[in-house]
């Protein structure tokens, strides 16, 4: 795994480099749709690899990919809000540390001998226990303090990836309202 994630971190130092020398927004649609998450939802989906160091490396390289195309130097809220997808109103380059989980999970639910399964949920004073789920997944879902996908809808990784997003929206919004006094 670690041989993996750091041959994916070399590729896309090289990518970074090389399109420097497009325009900027040729090279921002390449980052985005090839060299960023695309890139690496295969090794993110076969083993678990939620907290691997190596996936925060490649989060900065590809926020230093963006500085380069861009030349402009993100804070961390605004690389929070850049990860977002476009339609929740970010840039839509996804940070692979906050996809990598969903992307496990949606894959393990899908070749579980019954998949269809239908997932329960009740609460157990502010956390959520589910049959039939991992501690892994237990602690992705308690972290972000949201139900997790029941029946069909476990098996998209869009399903399991909405509560991150609802989480980083509302860390986006509490910052807003705190620089605005309100």
């Amino acid at each position: 795994m670690n041989a993996a994630l750091a041959n994916r971190c070399t590729e896309l130092n090289t990518a970074v480099g090389r399109l420097s020398l497009l325009s900027a927004y040729d090279a921002l649609i390449l980052l985005k749709a090839s060299f960023s998450a695309p890139k690496m939802m295969h090794t993110m989906r076969c083993p678990p690899c939620a907290n691997h160091p190596a996936l925060a490396e490649y989060d900065n390289l590809v926020r230093k990919g963006i500085y380069a195309i861009t030349n402009l130097d993100l804070s961390d809220l605004e690389w929070l809000q850049a990860s977002l997808p476009v339609k929740e109103d970010g840039l839509g380059v996804r940070r692979v540390t906050s996809l990598a989980p969903s992307a496990f999970f949606s894959i393990r639910r899908k070749y579980r001998r019954s998949p269809a399964a239908a997932v329960t949920s009740q609460s157990d004073g502010g956390n959520y226990r589910h049959s039939s789920l991992t501690g892994e997944e237990h602690m992705v879902i308690n972290a972000h303090n949201s139900p997790l996908p029941t029946s069909l809808s476990a098996l998209k990784q869009s399903a399991w990836d909405k509560p991150v997003m609802a989480s980083e929206r509302l860390v986006l919004n509490n910052s807003l309202s705190v620089s605005l006094g309100v």
